[in-house]
C-alpha cells in the first residue's frame, strides 16, 4: 500500500511540472497559429481601389481572392511600414491568437477616380439662402471628399457642407453670395 501512495504522490508532484514545461514551450510555432510567411501566392497581380495606396481591407481582400483562402481575420494583422502602389508588408499584431510572423506582398495598385451619376447645374442660388442638392458619387474617398465651385462661379456660390446620406449618395449644402441679375452668362 505504501508503494501505491508513494507512486501516486510522485505523479502528483511531477505531472503538473511536466505540463507547465510543455505549455511554456508552446509559442509561435504552436500548430493552432498560422505563419503568414506560408501564404501560397504572394504576387497579388493588378487591382484597384479608392485610395492612393491600398488600405488593409483592400489588400487583404485581394490576397484572399488570389489565394482562394481567407488565411486570417483583418483584425489579426497590420502594415509593417507604409504600403506603396507596388508592395506592402503585413505582420501579425502582437495581441492576436490566430497568426504569427510577417509576409511581403507584391502587386500593381491603381486608384479608381471618383465618378458622378450626373452633372448638376445650380442656376437658382439666392443670396444668403441655404439650399442643398443630392449627388451620387461612386468610388469616393471620404477622407478627401471635397466640393468646389468653378473659379468663374466662386464669387456667386459657397459650399457649406458635404454630408453622407448612403453608401454613394451625398448631400451638398450651398448658399448664394452675390446678386447677379436674372440670367447668368458663362460665355
Amino acid at each position: 500500500m505504501k508503494k501505491l501512495i508513494s507512486i501516486f504522490s510522485s505523479l502528483c508532484f511531477f505531472s503538473p511540472l511536466s505540463i507547465l514545461v510543455s505549455c511554456g514551450a508552446a509559442n509561435q510555432n504552436d500548430n493552432t497559429k498560422f505563419n503568414l510567411d506560408n501564404i501560397t501566392q504572394k504576387n497579388l497581380s493588378n487591382f484597384s481601389g479608392k485610395n492612393n495606396t491600398p488600405s488593409l481591407t483592400e489588400l487583404s481582400t485581394q490576397l484572399f481572392k488570389v489565394n482562394n483562402n481567407k488565411y486570417f481575420d483583418i483584425s489579426d494583422v497590420e502594415f509593417d511600414g507604409i504600403p506603396t502602389k507596388k508592395s506592402a508588408k503585413l505582420k501579425a499584431k502582437a495581441d492576436n491568437v490566430n497568426v504569427y510572423g510577417s509576409v511581403s506582398l507584391i502587386y500593381s495598385y491603381s486608384q479608381i477616380e471618383p465618378s458622378f451619376s450626373e452633372w448638376i447645374f445650380v442656376p437658382d442660388a439666392i443670396v444668403y439662402e441655404t439650399k442643398s442638392l443630392e449627388l451620387e458619387i461612386f468610388n469616393a474617398n471620404e477622407s478627401v471628399l471635397e466640393a468646389s465651385v468653378a473659379s468663374y462661379d466662386s464669387e456667386f456660390l459657397k459650399i457649406l457642407s458635404i454630408d453622407k446620406i448612403t453608401e454613394n449618395k451625398y448631400s451638398i449644402k450651398y448658399t448664394g453670395l452675390k446678386v447677379i441679375g436674372n440670367n447668368i452668362d458663362y460665355d
